[in-house]
């Protein structure tokens, strides 16, 4: 049976399990929010990126195109977006990893619950046929007394006879404590067990669920990483070739502009 030092012992640990997963939601927080910044950071300097800016706006709006277009496609091409990307990676990456480390402790909290679940099981199919046993002695040794009481009662019993069954009496009620005291010991730990199994059971499935999900998004994030580098790489060989063009068209009007 369940300690009070067992009980507190296990209530510490999960609410170090809680304090745990919260740190590291909050953290998780911080840094899926550093990743959305930093695409959207990037998507905005993607989006200005074919614009004139500065003084290639300056240089267009005077007339002097060409040198515009030189400047802009030069500024294209040295824009380094490869920082930007490798920052939401590392991001991502610490996402990964926390997510990795939650996985992990939900993976051990199955352990647990498996191990819990197995025990209580074990004293559970232990104790039942036991608490039925003391449960029939009880009975039976309550009818028992209840007969020998009433024969005493009746005054059917010699002053000879009396003795030895005041003995009996006497040894019926010592054996009725301790079978009272049998059966509700072991009623205890049958009550404890069929309240317990379905708690824990539910949070070993719990558990489980948890860590199916988590690898879920373990997976997801990864994929959406090589996505978002793939799609800024293409992004901006995009705007460098239209830029290209650009400058070709400015240098030669007569070539046909295409969308």
């Amino acid at each position: 049976k369940e300690t009070a030092s067992d009980s507190n012992k296990r209530r510490t640990k999960m609410e170090q399990a809680k304090e745990f997963e919260g740190k590291m939601s909050e953290e998780l927080g911080t840094i899926m929010q550093g990743i959305e910044d930093e695409v959207d950071g990037l998507g905005i300097q993607v989006v200005n990126a074919p614009k004139y800016q500065g003084m290639e706006k300056f240089l267009y709006f005077i007339g002097q195109k060409e040198r515009a277009s030189v400047r802009h496609l030069r500024r294209l091409k040295e824009m380094n977006l490869q920082e930007k990307v490798d920052r939401v990676f590392e991001h991502g990456k610490a996402a990964i990893v926390g997510l990795g480390k939650i996985e992990t402790r939900h993976v051990e909290d199955v352990g647990k619950y498996d191990t819990s679940l197995k025990n209580t099981l074990r004293k559970y199919k232990e104790a039942q046929p036991e608490y039925k046993r003391w449960q029939e002695t009880r009975s039976s040794l309550e009818i028992e007394l209840n007969g020998l009481n009433l024969e005493l009662q009746a005054g059917t019993v010699s002053e000879t006879e009396r003795p030895a069954k005041e003995v009996e009496l006497d040894e019926l009620k010592k054996k009725l404590h301790k079978a009272e005291m049998e059966e509700k010991s072991y009623l205890a730990i049958v009550t404890d067990a069929q309240r317990t199994i379905p708690i824990v059971q539910n949070s070993r499935d719990g558990a489980q669920k948890e860590i199916e999900a988590i690898h879920v998004m373990r997976r997801a994030l990864l994929e959406k990483l090589e996505n978002v580098k793939v799609m800024f790489e293409t992004a901006m060989t995009n705007v460098i070739t239209k830029a290209e063009l650009e400058r070709v068209r400015v240098i030669d009007p007569t070539i046909n502009r295409t969308t």
